[in-house]
């Protein structure tokens, strides 16, 4: 639901394993498990509605430098970040995008 209705659809598997105290590695775990299966669940679901089109094929291609360039930075970040940082670094970031969330609703 959160991510239908929001794009947010890893909230509340970050929190769970915030408040579970997990070490950076034992949360990455988990939330790439998680979006893994999300991400192809929901790919099934456009494929299977026929929602696949040239048009979603050229937008995943446009889009994939600036995926690849995230992924290589947010690797060169979790490399240098402590648990304590790298739990921080997550709160800040969910932070920031719930309030863009908000603040483009208005």
């Amino acid at each position: 639901m959160m991510g239908g209705l929001t794009g947010f659809s890893g909230v509340l598997p970050i929190i769970w394993t915030d408040i579970r105290g997990y070490t950076k590695t034992h949360r990455r775990s988990v939330l790439q498990t998680f979006n893994i299966t999300i991400l192809a669940a929901a790919l099934a679901s456009h494929a299977g509605f026929g929602l696949l089109t040239r048009d979603v094929g050229l937008a995943a291609a446009a889009a994939l430098p600036g995926a690849i360039t995230g992924a290589w930075v947010g690797a060169f970040v979790y490399k240098r970040l402590g648990n304590r940082g790298f739990q921080q670094a997550v709160m800040v970031l969910l932070l920031l995008s719930g309030t863009v969330l908000v603040w483009t609703s208005w």
